[in-house]
């Protein structure tokens, strides 16, 4: 296994150039053209901050009005058109070699204190995590009159259609499992939303499940099919499973893919199924639940959705209506 410095050296970063308690590094870099890159910043405790830069002189100035303990810098240059998915990959490969990084965005799992734990004590998140139920008893719920009737048209919409009741079914079953304490935690960290359009239409975005910046569930009517689309955590289930391929010999009648979305960062990757009674197969599997719950709490932790004002109460209702654990 790759240490972190090891990662640095194949990007081509040389040693940290001492920087404690500077204001800005405009000395180090004195030719603008060569200012390009990638950098990495080195903290006092040991921690690390990885990020691209069109100007890293100007970037330093940034950071150093957040973190005044910052101890040193190192830099490379990088093209332009390819800092994006190079910072992408130097983060990811940090993280697996077990480099304890501020970062957040292409983390799986940052090293931040979170708005959840205000609501939700991390006691109760470790055992959310390690199987206990999630769910509240039905005693309190999140209300905004005005964000319920902006979205009861679509909700209508989504109701009547002849597959709606399966959709609710397979959502619950999600909601009452795999998401963390959801009468808590409803709108401002998760939200569910439908989109189904006017008429008959051949593809439609039926339900939409929505952590931080992240979607993690999707369910779809592609020409009277249902299609179920689920985000797991990676990790979870390479050690019931040993591979990925491993999981999908033992469902046969899944698809998988590599897609991740970047919040949730590398550990993760999704899995699709048809219909209701294989989404409900794949959510009776323990592993299935425990993948997906880590990656949910993880986004949560991250922060609050950014779907919040997407929100459709009336299905809300509908998926917190009878709570499978109470």
């Amino acid at each position: 296994m790759l240490t972190p410095s090891d990662v640095l050296d194949q990007y081509g970063f040389g040693d940290f150039v001492p920087i404690e308690r500077r204001r800005s590094v405009a000395d180090l870099f004195p030719h603008r053209q060569h200012r390009c890159g990638l950098y990495v910043l080195r903290f006092a405790n040991g921690e690390h901050y990885a990020g691209l830069a069109r100007d890293v002189t100007r970037r330093y100035c940034q950071h150093a009005k957040i973190h005044p303990d910052i101890s040193g810098i190192s830099f490379v240059e990088i093209p332009l058109e390819a800092l994006n998915e190079t910072e992408r990959r130097l983060i990811e490969q940090l993280e697996q070699s077990g480099c304890k990084l501020r970062n957040i965005t292409y983390l799986s799992e940052p090293m931040i204190d979170s708005d959840l734990d205000d609501l939700v004590s991390e006691s109760e998140q470790q055992r959310f995590l390690c199987g206990e139920s999630g769910v509240e008893p039905a005693t309190y719920r999140v209300a905004d009159s005005e964000l319920r009737r902006k979205y009861r048209l679509k909700y209508d919409r989504f109701a009547a259609h002849s597959a709606a009741d399966a959709v609710v079914r397979v959502y619950r079953e999600y909601v009452g499992k795999c998401v963390p304490f959801p009468r808590r935690t409803e709108l401002t960290f998760w939200a569910v939303s439908c989109k189904p359009g006017p008429g008959r239409k051949r593809f439609q975005n039926l339900l939409m499940m929505n952590v931080n910046w992240q979607e993690v569930s999707q369910c779809v009517d592609d020409d009277g099919v249902l299609g179920f689309n689920f985000h797991l955590a990676r990790s979870v289930i390479k050690r019931t499973y040993y591979s990925i391929g491993g999981f999908q010999l033992s469902f046969e009648n899944c698809e998988v893919d590599e897609h991740a979305y970047a919040p949730g960062g590398p550990d993760q990757f999704r899995v699709h199924v048809t219909g209701e009674e294989a989404a409900s197969q794949l959510l009776a599997n323990q592993t299935v639940v425990d993948a997906i719950r880590l990656l949910n709490l993880r986004l949560m932790r991250k922060g609050p959705t950014t779907h919040g004002r997407f929100h459709c109460f009336d299905l809300a209702d509908r998926l917190l209506e009878t709570d499978i654990h109470e």
